[in-house]
Order: structure tokens, then C-alpha cells, then sequence
């Protein structure tokens, strides 16, 4: 199969949806499938890290772009039309315009869209010039004009999405299509073996790979005040592209706790399956962690992630924070019941393995090559 990934990286989208879409590609590769992508060049973009992945990128060129989108859903069907632009980088008609030529040289048997500033105006445009259309959506908040649909957000039920799609369209829901690189399957037994002794020496730290507001360093600030004279080191990841690389090692380096700060890592696997405790955001690597049973403090840094951090914490997932005023006494709480009683960390590294076994990858594979043997679009 030819597949065409319609994603964009950038400060403001972060890199949640190109990673899980290089997720996606690389086990669609591995089955034969040829996988290329369409991405706009804005600043924080990840086309190089696509590139060295293997996959060919079409480059979409930056554009400006002062209007912002509102990801907070809403009553009713939202159309995303022009004025949510903001993420696009242009509206979606001249989106739609600058992918034709791409898309009716290499004509596609799946195009998947991955981008909360597309919808249906954009998508029924493009339908001629492939065989079908996937979206990979987490927000259930507009139409769509597809075949399939996934959304792997825990608790995620089909009827969320009845009203937003045709009757015909193929609907995957739940965190059992969780999209989980190989690695992170791969190291999925040892990481939930070394939990049966539970434990708080490692704590990792990981706000997203942009954390334009700096989350990472007011986390790592409460946590090093907390942890002073505890024995604890700290692992704190950020992205290639974050703006505070420079701003948090310097901070690290003042910490009385063992602090390494890394940057655009390629082991982050290993990193989670060695960690006894995560603080992080609601994004992609939720369900990476949960695939590890790794525990993990929630902090939410978008409107879009609440429902995620909100689920999981109800389920016994995770432990839920506020990065307000209470964060620091949140955290403190927390990990003064963890060093008292570390069985608290097994029962919430149960329930979260329990969330997601690594196999939603397979099932979205399958599911496109059943479809694929009929022409939709």
C-alpha cells in the first residue's frame, strides 16, 4: 500500500501526533506498505526527524498565521472551519490546494490525517485523489469526511464520534488501539517485572517534547525543594526543539538531587522502564507509560488533555495535579505517601498495564488492509 500522513510538529501542536504517526508508519513499513508524509514547515517541526526515520517528506512551506484555535469542545458539530487556522498555518482550503498536487502524483490507497485545524471541508476535498481517508483524532469535537477513524483516548467510546462521521466510516475507540512503538512493547515484560519490588529512587521528568511554557521547570523546581534530602535522583527529557533546554540544565545543575537533563533521545523506552515514578503531561507518552505500567503524577497543560488525565486518575492510573498554586503541596503529598508506603506505586503500575498491552498498533494495521481491499473514496 502507498500511505500519506497529512501531520504537522511545531512550538505550539508539540510532537505527540508526528511521533505517534511515525509509530503508525513504521509498522505499516515493517508489512510492506510504502509511508510518505506531508508536513509544513513551522518552527519547531520534526520533518528532519521524519526524514531520518526513512520516510520521504513533502515539505508544505511556513506560513503566518494570528488566529487562534479553541481545542475546548464544544456542544454540536464544529466544522474546524477557516478561522481555526492557527495550527494550519493557512486555511484549509489552501491546504487542501498545496496537498492535491502531492497527493495526485503519488495517489495513495490510505490518507491519514492527524491534525486538530483539519475536518471534513478539508478531507471531502481530497477524497478523489486516494482509495481512503484514516483521521487520528483525540478530541471528538467536528466532522469528518473518512473510512476509519481511530482515537485512542482511554474511556473513548464510538458513540462520541456518531454524529461526526457517515454511517459507513469504521470506528476505533479506546485505549486498545493505542498506537505504542516497538520498544516500548519490547520492554514491556522486564518493566512490569521490576515492579513487583517496588520502590522511589528514579524519578523521570517529562512535560512534552516542546513545553513552550516551561512546565518542566516549575516541576522540577517543587520536586527538587521536596526531595533535598531524600535520596532520589531526577531524569529530565525534552525535545530536540524546546525552547528551556538551556534554562533547565542550568537549573539542574543547582539541585541538591542527582539531576541529568536529556535532550531528543532515542531510548526513551529504556529511560520509562527504569524509572520507578513519572511526572509528566497527559500527551502521547500517557500510554507509553501505561504500556510500561510505569506510575506516573499527571500534570495537564492543555484543555485537550484533561479528559485523558481526568480517566486515568478515576481508573487508578496515575495521580492527578494542578500545575497552579497547589502544585507544589500536590507533589509533596504524594511522594511523602510514596517513600511511607511504595506499595501505593505497584497498585497504580497494575492499573495502568491493564489500560494498554501494546497490541493497539496490530489492530489498526489489520483494520486498514481489510478496508483496503475496497475502493470508498
Amino acid at each position: 500500500m502507498m500511505i500519506v500522513f497529512r501531520v504537522d510538529a511545531s512550538i505550539k501542536i508539540g510532537t505527540g501526533h508526528v511521533i505517534r504517526d511515525l509509530t503508525l508508519a513504521e509498522k505499516l513499513s515493517k508489512r510492506g506498505a510504502k509511508c510518505n508524509f506531508i508536513s509544513r514547515a513551522h518552527p519547531g517541526h520534526l520533518i528532519d526527524l521524519i526524514r531520518a526515520r526513512g520516510f520521504q517528506v513533502h515539505e508544505l512551506p511556513q506560513a503566518d498565521s494570528k488566529v487562534t484555535i479553541d481545542l475546548e469542545p464544544k456542544a454540536g458539530d464544529q466544522t474546524c472551519d477557516d478561522q481555526n487556522t492557527d495550527w494550519l498555518g493557512t486555511t484549509q482550503a489552501e491546504d487542501s490546494v498545496q496537498c492535491s498536487h502531492i497527493l495526485s502524483t503519488l495517489q495513495p490507497d490510505w490518507l491519514v490525517v492527524d491534525h486538530y485545524s483539519i475536518g471534513v471541508e478539508w478531507e471531502a476535498r481530497l477524497r478523489s485523489l486516494c482509495n481512503h481517508i484514516m483521521v487520528i483524532d483525540d478530541l471528538a469535537n467536528r466532522r469528518h469526511a473518512c473510512d476509519l477513524l481511530i482515537d485512542q483516548t482511554f474511556g473513548r467510546s464510538i458513540a462520541d464520534y456518531l454524529k461526526h462521521v457517515d454511517i459507513k466510516c469504521r470506528l476505533l475507540c479506546g485505549s486498545g488501539f493505542a498506537l505504542i512503538r516497538d520498544d516500548f512493547i519490547r520492554l514491556r515484560p522486564y518493566s512490569l517485572s521490576r515492579r513487583k519490588v517496588p520502590k522511589l529512587k528514579r524519578i523521570l521528568i517529562s512535560m512534552g517534547g516542546v513545553d513552550q511554557n516551561n512546565a518542566t521547570g516549575t516541576v522540577l523546581n517543587r520536586l527538587g525543594s521536596i526531595c533535598k534530602n531524600v535520596d532520589v535522583e531526577f531524569v529530565v527529557v525534552m525535545g530536540s526543539t524546546a525552547p528551556w533546554i538551556g534554562e533547565v540544565r542550568e537549573q539542574a545543575s543547582r539541585l541538591r538531587n542527582k539531576t541529568t537533563v536529556l535532550a531528543g533521545v532515542e531510548n526513551m523506552a529504556e529511560l520509562m522502564a527504569e524509572a520507578d515514578l513519572a511526572v509528566g503531561a497527559a500527551g502521547t507518552t500517557a500510554w507509553e507509560r501505561c504500556c510500561l505500567g510505569l506510575p506516573s503524577i499527571i500534570v495537564t497543560l492543555a484543555s485537550n488533555q484533561k479528559t485523558v488525565a481526568k480517566s486515568l486518575h478515576e481508573a487508578g492510573a496515575a495521580k492527578l495535579v494542578s500545575l497552579g498554586e497547589d502544585l507544589h503541596f500536590g507533589l509533596s503529598q504524594m511522594i511523602e505517601q510514596f517513600l511511607i508506603n511504595p506499595a501505593i506505586l505497584n497498585n497504580i503500575s497494575k492499573s495502568a498495564a491493564r489500560i494498554v498491552d501494546g497490541t493497539g498498533g496490530i489492530a489498526v494495521v489489520k483494520a486498514m488492509e481489510e478496508l483496503g481491499a475496497t475502493k470508498y473514496c
